[in-house]
């Protein structure tokens, strides 16, 4: 049976190491990410439009626990080897300000608690308090967004309220996808 553990934990740091070396060397040409993440809101009367979750995102993933996030559904889903686990509706980077959340493949790199977020770019300053924190490419990552005011999913509004770059979820999913996911928990996040 010990046998069995080594070897299957040898087969993720195996794959980690691989998913990290691919993604370094994908990643290496692009420029910096912004400085740290959170989002600005903007107050609207109409009812969004929020997709339909995707029956089973998970289908063609191999590795132990990976999560998806789907730019044009704002959609995220948790998958056990290519069993989905969970999904939740997300809030992702404000288009119509240029700070589309970034698509590509990385891995958590960190996880914090009841942590601050701050920055500042030409829409103003902030220092938002998170309750959860994980980021997978530079200052960008999962977090919570109580100061959200549109519903998580809206497949408009996220373009002008949305993050700066960062998956916004609402604080439940946060919390359950913070105790799911350990460091090195693989990310993709996709058109």
């Amino acid at each position: 049976m010990d046998i069995l553990k080594m070897k299957t934990k040898l087969t993720i740091l195996i794959f980690l190491l691989i998913a990290i070396s691919v993604t370094f060397l994908v990643q290496r040409d692009k420029p910096a990410p912004a400085a740290a993440a959170s989002n600005a809101v903007t107050k609207t009367a109409a009812k969004p439009k929020v997709a339909a979750a995707k029956p089973n995102a998970c289908g063609s993933t191999t590795a132990i626990q990976t999560i998806i996030v789907s730019l044009n559904q704002q959609h995220l889903w948790a998958c056990d080897n290519n069993l989905q686990v969970y999904d939740t509706p997300v809030t992702t980077g404000a288009t119509a300000y240029g700070d589309a959340t970034p698509t590509g493949t990385w891995a958590i790199y960190s996880k914090q608690t009841d942590t601050h977020l701050t920055g500042s770019d030409s829409r103003g300053s902030w220092d938002d308090f998170v309750n959860y924190w994980m980021p997978f490419y530079g200052a960008y990552g999962f977090h919570d967004a109580t100061w959200q005011t549109f519903a998580f999913g809206s497949l408009t509004q996220y373009q002008t309220g949305g993050s700066h770059g960062c998956v916004h979820l609402p604080l439940a999913a946060m919390k359950w996808l913070f105790n799911w996911a350990p460091v090195g928990t693989v990310v993709t996040v996709a058109a």
